[in-house]
């Protein structure tokens, strides 16, 4: 095949090699591809007389070809036009009218009288769906625009209302948190694992590891908070004072109202907003004495973190990069602390970290009231009394909170977690065989004024 042009309408064709006579089939003009060729003897070229007999035969032969071909192709071309005509009404059958009536305004260019004809009647009804279309467009986008409107006036109140019941939410459950605090306590540093829990008459319970004495309480009364490290349990009793299971000076431990416990420090807040602490200060995690306005407390393995009034936190001891940005920190409403950590937990219900990892985001880390933290663990507690876990994966893959319900206080030790329920009753999560407590028959102090 080899490609043609059409002296009248300029499309291009395709005919086949030696192929002479050609019909368009757009616009039906009949052509010659080819003409008489001249011949050429001995470099001149002449014309050469056709033959008056073979001459007429050819002419004959050439008009019957001609009168062939345009009937084929005349043929093809109203094939063509009435398929493309069968197309058009079925468009306009199918109340497609704008499609029909770019077919019926295309054969009527080529004079295709009926598509000419069909194209008047149907351009009204086309006009009319063009302009029902253009209707529902606008009525759409008149309801996007109307919802978009709708929704930035209310949106801020309903925001507003649910920031409201969230912080609502998350007061309640710090209240609940601050109710039971100090009822449970567990072991957050070293191998060794132990749990201590205050009883309802004042006294206190405790299993698991005792390679340092730190399980025995059993003489202690009027206890109302526990707080335990790798080798001391300390108890503060109601009136502010405090016993422990290793020798302390009773002279600087007056007015407490808050423990906390480092892997080899013990840190007490009193009731004016000063702090005391005793133990190790190897690396200056005693170095309260000027701290003023604190209302909470936490010790990591060689540090402590004090929260001001204000909502922002003090440091002291090391690693530096456990106190990394405390300085900037603000509206936190509770910290922890551990080997090399430091966490705050803002009045938003979301948590703030210091230190080489970091892992607390997500939305599992929202509406958190409260939060404990081990050397490679942290656990927060959700407002709504379950539990969120983050930390080394590959050491505790098994540790499963996902069932628990009802949760008012938590702690996380080295190879347990610990949740107390708001009918004081314990339940844990351990690490294989590393830490078993028995705790199923504990029944610990629940406050007498719970907050709703």
């Amino acid at each position: 095949m080899k490609s043609f042009k059409c002296e009248s309408c300029g499309a291009g064709l395709q005919i086949a090699p030696g192929q002479e006579i050609i019909v368009c089939e757009y616009c039906g003009t009949s052509m010659v591809s080819e003409r008489p060729k001249e011949r050429k003897t001995n470099n001149v070229t002449r014309n050469i007389a056709p033959d008056p007999i073979s001459d007429t035969d050819a002419e004959a032969k050439r008009a019957a070809h001609i009168a062939e071909s345009e009937a084929e192709s005349a043929e093809l071309i109203e094939k063509h036009r009435a398929d493309k005509y069968k197309e058009a009404e079925a468009y306009a059958a199918s109340g497609k009218y704008t499609k029909a009536l770019s077919i019926y305004k295309l054969l009527s260019e080529i004079t295709y009288r009926d598509a000419q004809r069909r194209a008047e009647e149907i351009e009204p009804l086309a006009l009319a769906q063009r302009k029902k279309r253009k209707r529902v467009f606008l009525t759409v986008v008149a309801v996007f625009v109307l919802g978009i409107v709708a929704f930035h006036a209310i949106n801020p109140r309903i925001q507003a209302a649910i920031i409201e019941a969230g912080a609502e939410a998350r007061e309640a459950g710090r209240n609940r948190v601050e109710l039971h605090s100090g009822i449970v306590a567990v072991n957050r540093f070293g191998p060794s694992t132990h749990v201590v829990g205050v009883l309802p008459d004042g006294t206190v319970i405790a299993d698991g590891s005792n390679f340092d004495r730190q399980l025995n309480v059993g003489a202690w009364e009027g206890i109302i908070a526990v707080t335990t490290g790798r080798s001391r349990t300390v108890g503060l009793r109601a009136d502010g004072t405090v016993v422990s299971t290793r020798r302390l000076d009773d002279d600087r431990w007056y007015d407490i109202v808050m423990l906390a416990s480092g892997e080899h420090h013990v840190v007490g807040l009193r009731a004016d907003g000063t702090v005391v602490a005793e133990g190790q200060n190897d690396n200056g995690q005693l170095d309260v004495h000027d701290w003023q306005d604190i209302v909470a407390i936490a010790a990591g393995q060689f540090h402590t973190v004090g929260l001001r009034y204000d909502g922002t936190v003090v440091t002291t001891g090391k690693p530096d990069w456990a106190a990394r940005h405390l300085e900037e920190w603000q509206d936190i409403v509770a910290i922890d602390a551990r080997s090399g950590f430091s966490y705050g937990l803002r009045a938003d219900g979301t948590v703030i970290e210091t230190g080489a990892w970091r892992g607390l985001t997500g939305r599992q880390w929202r509406n958190i009231v409260a939060i404990s933290s081990s050397s490679f663990i942290t656990v927060g507690l959700r407002a709504d009394g379950t539990v969120v876990t983050a930390g080394r994966v590959d050491l505790y893959s098994e540790i499963d909170v996902s069932q628990w319900q009802d949760i008012v206080y938590v702690a996380a030790g080295m190879n347990v977690i610990v949740g107390l329920k708001a009918d004081g009753t314990v339940v844990t999560a351990t690490v294989a065989d590393r830490a078993r407590v028995d705790v199923d028959d504990w029944r610990l102090y629940v406050p007498a004024i719970d907050v709703p």
